[in-house]
């Protein structure tokens, strides 16, 4: 795998999560998830397909084959990363479901930072800042539960 079709998986999957989790919370503190297939998949659609055309677009590449290869990457990473999160809430209590999407967040989160060749602090950084972020969300469902 060569460094630009890193990038699309990177760039691809971070929209695609925040893009998620942005849905999946707010469904989840009005204690209304009845609609969250509906919306996941238009999400996974229209989002995945405004980063493969964003990124088909911006490729400077002069091979088309290879500017279609990069688009499509970048919108099936979009797209699997909208899905992965919303999955436990299909199958799980919402409370083991928002722990194990938080779980995938996180984890995928520190697997981003480490494939974009970050190490050491920066790694840590990248990483301790999702954990924040999924505690202070837990802490808003705990809340108004």
């Amino acid at each position: 795998m060569d460094q630009k079709q890193k990038a699309q998986i990177v760039y691809g999957s971070f929209d695609g999560m925040t893009s998620a989790i942005s849905i999946i919370l707010p469904m989840l503190l009005a204690r209304n998830l009845n609609h969250l297939f509906v919306v996941i998949v238009s999400l996974a659609l229209g989002d995945g397909f405004t980063m493969a055309w964003g990124e088909f677009l911006a490729d400077d590449s002069t091979d088309n084959h290879e500017r279609y290869d990069h688009a499509l990457l970048m919108g099936f990473a979009t797209m699997l990363a909208i899905f992965l999160p919303a999955v436990p809430f299909f199958v799980l209590s919402s409370g083991w479901a928002f722990l194990v999407a938080a779980g995938m967040v996180t984890f995928w989160s520190y697997q981003i930072s480490k494939m974009r060749g970050r190490t050491g602090q920066s790694a840590d950084l990248v990483y301790g800042g999702v954990i924040i972020v999924v505690l202070i969300s837990l802490a808003a469902v705990w809340i108004t539960h």
